[in-house]
């Protein structure tokens, strides 16, 4: 008898996605008037809308969490839910831990130094101590400090705990329907926050940060129940490949010319459900080696960026003459360098910190239920 084909435990064309993610977001910070200013002319709203990156990201950790846990939490096991706390602490925790670090001993010694930051505020304690506890973006913070994006860090941990929940609201359903419902329900959220929210648009970060990622990530967990027809399907040979991804990338950079964030998200959000068809021709292109070390390393691009620019404005403080480099030059310049130091924290703190937390959580978990002794 044939065994039954077993389902791929990664959808390789969603790690590529995160390497593009990811530097948007860095060209998004760093192509501005403090360290290298690149305007794209038309295509500049490209660039300024480089904040809905996250929103991408949010979308994706909903559908991949739903696609590898869906199973798991629908007949727990004991510990399953303490289980998939520490492999997500483990995930996100290490890099950022040691990135703030960084930046607390830089600013330290600086103010010993007898420098003082432009915004002083930035760096105050209490933000300090939001940031550690992961509670920055769960409204206590009044601004972006220390390691801003790591904001996204605290409201994916929100996302992480209320994992449950959206298991419930979702995951269980066995009705067509119903995920489009909620996909669209929480599209109709995005547009009430865009429309009544403060900033007119949804880069929201330490305020109303739970509700954007809220929305977004039970979205992406809608979308993978969407998925599920070709997603455990037997692999088929022969099919052409489907150009739906592409299509609704182009659709969603269109939105971000003429149409609410929120449109331009939902179009990101069906990149990322077609993107997980195993047939569609983007998707393939990302599944390429190169594209999935971007996207294993993406991560830690993320999150060290901001400190590699800090540093970057420094110097241009500091030696004048670096100014006159042109600032495409002083971008590529920043990446190169951004890339190697997300390569060494992704090796060296990333990967050795996600196996030593779960190491420490299953040993929790030992000892909370040690294995009964031999009888007697």
């Amino acid at each position: 008898m044939q065994a039954a084909p077993t389902r791929p435990t990664e959808i390789p064309a969603l790690t590529g996605l995160r390497a593009l993610l990811a530097w948007w977001v860095v060209f998004y910070h760093v192509a501005d008037p403090d360290f290298a200013e690149i305007r794209l002319g038309l295509l500049d709203p490209l660039r300024a809308h480089g904040y809905l990156a996250v929103d991408g990201f949010f979308i994706l950790s909903g559908f991949i969490l739903a696609y590898v846990y869906r199973v798991r939490f629908a007949n727990p096991a004991p510990g399953t839910y303490f289980r998939f706390l520490v492999a997500r602490l483990s995930r996100v925790y290490p890099v950022h831990i040691v990135v703030l670090s960084v930046i607390v001993v830089l600013i330290g010694s600086a103010w010993l130094a007898g420098f003082r930051p432009r915004v002083p505020e930035r760096f105050a304690l209490d933000e300090l101590a939001l940031q550690i506890s992961l509670l920055h973006a769960w409204g206590f913070s009044r601004r972006l400090a220390w390691n801003y994006p790591s904001w996204s860090i605290s409201a994916e941990w929100f996302a992480y705990l209320c994992f449950p929940l959206v298991h419930r609201l979702v995951l269980r359903s066995v009705s067509r329907v119903w995920p489009v419902v909620v996909a669209v329900a929480c599209l109709a959220g995005l547009l009430l926050l865009e429309k009544l929210g403060p900033n007119k648009n949804l880069s929201y970060t330490y305020e109303f940060a739970l509700i954007r990622i809220g929305c977004e990530f039970t979205a992406g967990a809608a979308l993978l129940m969407l998925a599920r027809p070709w997603l455990e399907a037997a692999p088929s040979a022969g099919k052409r490949l489907r150009p739906h991804a592409t299509l609704a990338l182009l659709g969603a950079f269109v939105a971000i010319f003429v149409a609410p964030d929120a449109i331009a998200v939902a179009g990101l959000g069906l990149v990322i459900l077609f993107l997980s068809h195993p047939k569609d021709a983007l998707g393939a292109l990302l599944s390429r080696p190169g594209a999935l070390y971007a996207g294993e390393t993406s991560y830690a691009v993320y999150m060290v960026h901001a400190l590699i620019e800090g540093i970057g404005i420094l110097a241009l403080r500091a030696v004048p003459g670096l100014g006159a480099i042109p600032a495409v030059l002083r971008f590529l310049g920043l990446a190169v360098v951004v890339q190697l130091v997300a390569d060494q924290a992704w090796r060296r703190i990333e990967k050795p910190g996600r196996d030593a937390g779960r190491r420490l959580g299953e040993a929790v978990l030992a000892r909370r239920n040690p294995a009964p002794g031999p009888a007697a």
